[in-house]
C-alpha cells in the first residue's frame, strides 16, 4: 500500500487535496475529515489515505521503506512537510508522549533514586524467571516499589 501512494497521488486532482488545507504561518492544518487519533484522512479511488503522507510524498518524495512519518510539531492534523521527518516506528514511539516513551525517559524512581548509575546498573528484574517485564529500584524493598509502573 505504501509503495502505491506516490503513483496514485501523481494522478489525482491536487487542487481537491490542497483545498482542504489551511496554510498558516507555521502548521498547515488539515480541515477535512480526521480519524480517531486526529490524523487527516483523504479519500482517493475509494480508499482512505493519511493526508500528511500524501502531502509529504507530493512535496518531498517517496517515504523510504520501513520508515514512518513523525510530526515534529506534534500536531497530528498538520500536513506541512517541513514539520515531518521519516523515522523508524520505534523512534516515532519514543519521541511521543505515550507510556513507553515516558518510561524510556525515566531516570529515577518516584523516591528520587537513580534507576541507572554511571558505575553499574541500579535496576533488577525481580520477576525475570516469570518473564514479567518490569524493573525496580534496588534502594527500596520490592514490596514498596513495584517496578517502573509504580516506582
Amino acid at each position: 500500500m505504501k509503495d502505491q501512494i506516490l503513483d496514485i497521488v501523481q494522478s489525482f486532482d491536487t487542487a481537491r487535496f490542497w483545498a482542504k488545507v489551511l496554510i498558516g504561518d507555521d502548521c498547515w492544518e488539515w480541515t477535512a475529515s480526521k480519524d480517531g487519533p486526529g490524523y487527516g484522512i483523504f479519500r482517493l479511488n475509494r480508499r482512505l489515505y493519511k493526508a500528511h503522507r500524501i502531502s509529504y510524498e507530493l512535496l518531498v518524495g517517496k517515504i523510504p521503506d520501513g520508515l514512518v512519518i513523525d510530526h515534529l510539531c506534534r500536531n497530528r492534523a498538520c500536513v506541512n512537510p517541513s514539520h515531518m521527518e521519516p523515522v523508524t516506528n520505534r523512534e516515532n514511539i519514543l519521541r511521543g508522549e505515550g507510556l513507553a516513551a515516558k518510561q524510556a525517559r525515566q531516570t529515577h524512581c518516584k523516591y528520587g533514586h537513580p534507576l541507572f548509575v554511571f558505575k553499574g546498573n541500579n535496576v533488577v528484574s525481580p520477576w525475570q524467571r516469570f518473564k514479567f517485564p518490569t524493573i525496580s529500584c534496588l534502594f527500596i524493598p520490592f514490596t514498596e516499589c513495584l517496578g517502573m509502573f509504580f516506582c
